[in-house]
């Protein structure tokens, strides 16, 4: 997992927010609940810095992962496409109020 805020964020759309980035688990790691303790600690450091937001770009078809981020309030805000060699791909940006309570 990688956190980037300020001029780190990969897109200039956020200034005032944290990037949540590079959230991977290895396979024989995943269905450990593991992911839940790394969403938990980006929170937390979320609160720590005082960011109004936190944002993450997620491969459109990894409902998996939608599904988690939903979970913790992450909620679409909008799109981007990238290359993949020839196949434009597109990851939905999604973004989570940290003023809200939980």
């Amino acid at each position: 997992m990688k956190l980037s805020w300020k001029d780190a964020q990969t897109e200039p759309d956020y200034p005032d927010a944290m990037e949540l980035q590079r959230i991977y688990l290895r396979v024989k790691y995943q269905g450990h609940h593991l992911g839940r303790q790394i969403m938990d600690f980006a929170m937390q450091e979320a609160k720590k810095l005082g960011v109004p937001r936190v944002w993450l770009g997620v491969w459109e078809h990894n409902y998996p992962a939608q599904k988690i981020y939903g979970h913790y309030g992450f909620k679409r805000v909008s799109q981007h496409t990238f290359m993949v060699g020839d196949d434009p791909q597109t990851d939905f940006i999604l973004m989570k109020d940290m003023t809200e309570e939980d």
